[in-house]
């Protein structure tokens, strides 16, 4: 009896790459993510989500890199960066924007001089 082979590409390793992402298994997530490049250099979410993996470890540096390799091959519209310098500073804004966020995040969730575990939110 044969067995088909199962073709593994640049898709299933972007949502692997995903699912560690979002289970906060940044180290596989980055694997996952590098393994999409190397089928796909182009792979622009690749990069972006992979930046997302290095800054949940607090790897700035690479995820500054990533970011900005997003931004270079980000062929999805007008705001893409025309050369490295802006998209330097495209990344930058990205980063300091989630540092923002975490920041805000973490005094909305210690207020009080408690710390909230779990928020739920019903629509």
């Amino acid at each position: 009896m044969f067995f088909k082979k199962r073709k593994v590409g640049p898709e299933y390793y972007f949502e692997r790459g995903g699912k560690c992402l979002n289970d906060g298994n940044y180290s596989w997530a980055i694997e996952s993510f590098t393994q999409a490049i190397e089928y796909n250099a182009d792979f622009e979410m690749a990069y972006y989500n992979r930046a997302e993996a290095y800054m949940g470890l607090g790897r700035t540096r690479e995820a500054m890199w990533d970011y900005i390799k997003f931004l270079e091959v980000d062929h999805r519209g007008p705001g893409m960066a025309q050369n490295p310098k802006e998209a330097f500073k495209e990344a930058v804004n990205i980063a300091r924007m989630d540092w923002q966020r975490d920041r805000v995040k973490d005094k909305i969730l210690s207020f009080g001089g408690f710390r909230i575990t779990s928020v739920f939110i019903v629509f």
